[in-house]
């Protein structure tokens, strides 16, 4: 449950930075949009089988490509690559927070790209990789790096929650289970 209210922060974390930092389509000044979303995707999927993971990330994206027209299936898509990618490169990386850090950045790198591919193929736009990178993957990295670091550090957190009620659900099914086997020997004697 902890997971969902995580994503739907994220989630709303873009929203209200996409309201601050309004698109400019024509790329007369640098275009910033927020991932805070997809971090709380990767944050999630990491720990996720990777029959889960797709299925998170497919819905997670279906959702997300409800909100931008011309754009059906391609979140979900990009996001399944995308976690795709995550499990494959755990594999290589530790789980420490700045390999994270760099797993992240490493896909919002080719979520950006990707993107671009993606919307050149379906003639939305129509100018090149160049002036992509430069008005829009640079901001685009620059911009999220914090929102990745309060995302990384949220992550942190739940997981430490997470942990803690893991310890005390587990205490407490011993101390049931010690009270079981005493009252077992006391009706014996």
């Amino acid at each position: 449950m902890e997971n969902v209210f995580y994503l739907a922060l994220g989630t709303f974390i873009d929203f209200f930075l996409s309201l601050l930092f309004p698109a400019d389509f024509a790329l007369k000044h640098p275009l910033f949009f927020s991932c805070c979303g997809l971090f709380a995707l990767i944050n999630n999927c990491r720990d996720l089988p990777l029959v889960d993971s797709i299925k998170q990330s497919v819905v997670y994206g279906l959702i997300v490509s409800l909100f931008y027209p011309y754009t059906f299936w391609m979140h979900a898509i990009l996001y399944t690559v995308l976690v795709l990618l995550l499990h494959l490169w755990l594999i290589s990386l530790n789980d420490s927070f700045f390999g994270m850090a760099l797993i992240e950045l490493l896909l919002l790198f080719v979520f950006t790209c990707a993107m671009y591919v993606f919307l050149r193929l379906k003639h939305l736009i129509a100018f090149s990789f160049a002036l992509w990178a430069y008005r829009v993957i640079l901001p685009c990295i620059a911009g999220n790096l914090p929102g990745m670091f309060v995302m990384l550090g949220l992550d942190r957190w739940k997981r430490s929650v997470q942990a803690r009620g893991e310890e005390i659900k587990e205490k407490k099914e011993r101390v049931f289970l010690y009270d079981l086997f005493n009252r077992k020997q006391n009706r014996e004697q």
